[in-house]
This record gives structure tokens, sequence and C-alpha cells, in this order.
């Protein structure tokens, strides 16, 4: 299956996202890194999804809404962002390359700074 990116150079490397998977980005020093970088996202993206609709507890509705690009943020570590994701509500379901978290309606991805193996 193929998604559609967005990639744009930063001062720290390459930022990806994937606007069909609203908060689902990646990141990596080159182009290439971040291409593979975001193979992981949506797969952890995917599987995070698929597990929160096996939930019978949560009815899914549709709604539209203009398309956002997701932004770098220069400076903010990946600590930083699970600390501050996690005071807004949400939880981690997923971590490896990428720390996936949810707050049961909204899926995020947020790269690792220095990604493990798992």
């Amino acid at each position: 299956m193929k998604y559609k990116v967005g990639i744009k150079k930063t001062e720290e490397g390459y930022s990806i996202w994937v606007p069909g998977l609203p908060g689902c980005w990646s990141e990596g020093k080159t182009e290439e890194e971040a291409l593979e970088n975001i193979k992981d996202a949506i797969y952890a993206y995917l599987e995070t999804r698929e597990l929160l609709l096996k939930d019978k507890s949560i009815i899914s509705k549709y709604v539209e809404v203009g398309s956002l690009e997701m932004p770098s943020l220069p400076g903010i570590n990946h600590r930083k962002a699970v600390k501050t994701f996690k005071k807004a509500g949400f939880w981690i379901v997923r971590q490896g390359k990428h720390i996936v978290m949810t707050n049961g309606e909204i899926i995020i991805t947020i790269p690792r700074a220095n990604p493990t193996n798992s």
C-alpha cells in the first residue's frame, strides 16, 4: 500500500508526515532516513488504530476537517513531547523507533531522538 507523504528540509534534517494519517510524522537526518522512518511510523499508527477500533466501547464517526501541515518542532525532544501529551490526557500504546500515543480518539506518532530497536 502506498501513502502520500510531505517532506520538508529543516535545520535538523528532514521532517516528514502523512497527510492522510493525522498525527503520523517522523524525521531523519537525510531524506532517505526520513522516508525509512515514516514507514515505521505508518505501521505503528495503523497497528494502534486497529487496536483502538477493536474496543467495543469506542464509537467511530467521520467528521470533515481541513488539512494542516505537520510542523517540525525544533528544540523539542521526544521526552518533553511525551510528558506534554501525557498532561493533555494521552497515553503510550507502543514504543519503538516511534512512540505512539492516543487519547482514545486521536493517534499521534513521536519520533525518538535516539531510536531503539524494538
